[in-house]
């Protein structure tokens, strides 16, 4: 009788061995999918931020090549309002000598001998 108590008992030591051998290895099971899972959002959420960072230089270089174009096309401006300005006191100095010289000259014929 003591034989089959015995061999009772290991049967029940056996198979809650057994089921804990099957609960640990549930655990880890669920564990490694639980961290394959929480990797791939990490991942997934890695390439969203460098895609939003991506989108963000992108349009700071838009912004940029639009600012140097504005900047260059103003400077393009200022250069030819000057240039027109220095042609027009050209013109003006040119006017003036002109201007005098005719004096001078209707000075010249209105002068006694």
């Amino acid at each position: 009788m003591q034989n089959l108590r015995d061999l009772l008992w290991e049967e029940e030591t056996e198979a809650a061995r057994r089921a804990e051998d099957i609960a640990r290895d549930e655990r880890r099971r669920k564990l490694k999918t639980d961290m394959a899972l929480e990797n791939e959002r990490q991942l997934e959420a890695k390439r969203a931020q460098a895609s939003e960072e991506r989108q963000a230089e992108m349009s700071l270089v838009e912004q940029m090549h639009k600012k140097f174009a504005e900047d260059e096309a103003e400077d393009r401006a200022k250069a030819n309002q000057k240039h027109q300005e220095k042609l027009a006191y050209i013109d003006a100095v040119a006017k003036q000598k002109a201007q005098r010289l005719a004096m001078y000259e209707d000075a010249k014929q209105h002068e006694p001998d």
